[in-house]
């Protein structure tokens, strides 16, 4: 039943949206060049400059299905095995917190069925191998609160990397991780595992970092660039209420299409960095609002699906309201399971970190998608409690019923 229901939502976001997103462009030329041997480089033509906009993982990726012989539809089948695997993830996750069954089938086939995380699952962008990752990690998370083991802390190391590498604000985890590790293993004589982990995820994490410095020697960017086009994209929002006329605005600004579709370090980094002091100043005026936004986007609207221009009103109607329902029904799951919070909370630390990590540069409910089929966790623990509710009133009154016709 759950393929069933994914392979129906996957044929129906793929025929309303199609595989492409506004980032698949520039992940495929790097992709290709990659596999043609030009490196890691997104121009389309000699000379090949050094990529220092997008990270290296999920064009390695792409990179390495091209040379196997697959096309974007190949691509897009190898992700939905991705986001099946993560669902089993998810699941087994679920049941070893929660230790209810019926909250785990349920959280797999809300996450099979759920268009919104679904559409990214089918399209050529990071969010598909980014779920996968993160669900590996909460899962060695709570496996390493139950027993530390060396291969747990090695996958859970190479995840974190892997996820850092694919994205850069996942650099987030880096500190959280190691934070949560240090502290569950504190009184009960594991830190050498902690040490190892440091390490594992320290050390690829430097050296990503010098690349970039070596890069861009003339500004400062050590995961790459982008937090400034984030920043300006988030001040034109302070600016302007539509946000198809913000979405315009920011395009049509010179620095940001340097930055988003030049090749020239130096001058991706330069009219990055520009962007960035921009953004800054425009935000120190309103820094209240800024503040007070980006605290409602940790909360409640970067999970909840809000604006896209290619679905119809009822239909985005229909998304949001679903997507708000599930964000609910995860903050009474929070409350539900308050007596394993030892085992719950540290997965919470890493969901709303992520959240937090996002908020200051992007208000897109998408940046969201890898981590939620974890917060869903608490979700479907609500949704089996009211299906045990409903189940037990049911048989009370059949069994009245049967006691009074006796």
């Amino acid at each position: 039943m759950l393929l069933a229901l994914l392979a129906t939502s996957a044929t129906v976001c793929l025929a309303r949206f199609g595989p492409y997103t506004g980032d698949s462009g520039r992940y495929l030329q790097i992709a290709a060049n990659l596999s043609n041997g030009n490196g890691f480089s997104g121009a389309t033509q000699a000379p090949y400059d050094p990529e220092v906009f997008r990270p290296p993982m999920y064009p390695l990726f792409l990179a390495g299905l091209m040379r196997l012989g697959l096309d974007v539809y190949g691509v897009v089948l190898v992700q939905i095995v991705l986001y099946v695997t993560a669902i089993q993830i998810a699941m087994r996750t679920t049941l070893t917190v929660t230790g209810n069954p019926l909250a785990a089938g349920l959280q797999g086939l809300l996450l099979a069925a759920n268009p919104a995380l679904v559409r990214w699952t089918v399209s050529i962008t990071t969010e598909a191998l980014c779920t996968a990752l993160f669900c590996l990690v909460a899962w060695c998370i709570v496996r390493s609160l139950h027993q530390a083991t060396w291969s747990n802390t090695i996958t859970l190391g190479i995840s974190i990397v892997f996820l850092l590498l694919t994205r850069a604000t996942y650099v987030v985890l880096v500190p959280l991780v190691i934070g949560v590790s240090l502290i569950t293993s504190w009184k009960v004589g594991r830190l050498r595992y902690v040490g190892v982990l440091a390490m594992i995820v320290l050390v690829p994490t430097a050296l990503w970092i010098g690349r970039n410095l070596s890069m861009m020697p003339s500004e400062f960017h050590p995961f790459g660039i982008g937090s400034g086009m984030a920043l300006w994209g988030r001040a034109v929002e302070l600016q302007e209420a539509s946000q198809q006329r913000g979405t315009v605005l920011i395009a049509s600004n010179r620095d940001y299409q340097v930055a988003h579709e030049g090749t020239d370090p130096a001058l991706q980094a330069k009219a990055d960095a520009d962007l960035f002091r921009a953004a800054s100043e425009a935000i120190r005026f309103r820094w209240t609002e800024f503040v007070r936004m980006t605290l409602s986007l940790i909360v409640f609207r970067e999970w909840v699906e809000r604006y896209d221009p290619g679905l119809p009103a009822a239909a985005l109607w229909a998304v949001t309201a679903g997507s708000g329902a599930l964000l609910g029904m995860a903050y009474v799951g929070i409350f539900l399971l308050r007596s394993r919070w030892a085992c719950a909370l540290p997965l919470l630390v890493l969901c709303f970190g992520v959240a937090a990590a996002h908020a200051p540069f992007a208000t897109e409910a998408r940046y969201t998608a890898p981590v939620r089929p974890i917060l869903y966790m608490f979700s479907a623990l609500t949704a089996a409690w009211v299906a045990e509710w409903v189940i037990g009133v049911m048989r009370r009154r059949t069994v009245g019923s049967g006691w009074q016709e006796g």
